[in-house]
């Protein structure tokens, strides 16, 4: 996260932080990388945290595939046979 230093005379908005620390990663992590992860504290929290990381990266690999169908009714998204893909699409 990119915030002021400690030193700093000036508090820094969530905004603001959000928008340095993103610029600061397009700049400097190659586009190759699939992921960043933020750790803040909660350390007695490591494995609630480790298996949403897991729960996620499960639906993310479904989602390469084309086969995620978001987090609703797991009997529902199983017989769901279309595609979620819209070619060409444009963020």
């Amino acid at each position: 996260m990119v915030t002021p230093g400690s030193e700093a005379s000036c508090k820094a908005s969530p905004e603001e932080i959000a928008k340095y620390t993103v610029r600061t990663l397009q700049r400097t992590i190659p586009p190759a990388v699939t992921g960043i992860v933020f750790l803040s504290g909660g350390k007695e929290n490591v494995d609630a945290a480790q298996k949403a990381l897991h729960v996620q990266a499960k639906a993310n690999c479904k989602a390469t595939l084309g086969k995620y169908y978001g987090t609703g009714n797991q009997e529902a998204t199983a017989t769901r046979k279309e595609s979620l893909h819209v070619k060409d699409y444009n963020y």
